[in-house]
């Protein structure tokens, strides 16, 4: 199912080398299988099409997350939060990673992702 999958975003990524959905997939489908390396490539692709995207630093983040390295997620995570400071996305990334590391400033990001979106932020909190 993986590899069809896979092959499927491939061949969306080869008629659009610019579709970012694509390359969020891509990233995706690789960590779920421990697949770092190829996750590395999409998103150095992803930097030649979109070089101050701030969710090509988001997935970054959740790449070093997967491999338990949440010194660069965080590294990673604050270079998305430099682009856009108010992204939620990136909030509450950087709230999951200072919960994991244990650091109490989890809960001034918790506070700053529900002034950004409540709603998104109580479904993170109750599916964590």
């Amino acid at each position: 199912m993986y590899d069809e999958a896979k092959e499927m975003i491939k061949d969306v990524m080869e008629s659009e080398p610019d579709n970012r959905d694509a390359l969020f997939l891509m990233v995706q489908a690789n960590l779920m299988v421990g697949n770092f390396e190829e996750a590395y490539e999409i998103l150095d692709e992803w930097e030649e099409h979109f070089p101050n995207d701030p969710y090509k630093y988001i997935q970054l983040a959740q790449v070093h997350i997967t491999k338990l390295d949440f010194r660069s997620a965080l590294e990673s995570i604050d270079k998305a939060l430099d682009i856009d400071p108010d992204l939620f996305d990136a909030v509450i990334t950087k709230a999951q990673i200072l919960s994991f590391m244990e650091d109490e400033r989890y809960e001034g990001f918790i506070e700053k992702a529900k002034e950004i979106d409540e709603e998104c932020t109580e479904w993170f909190l109750k599916e964590c």
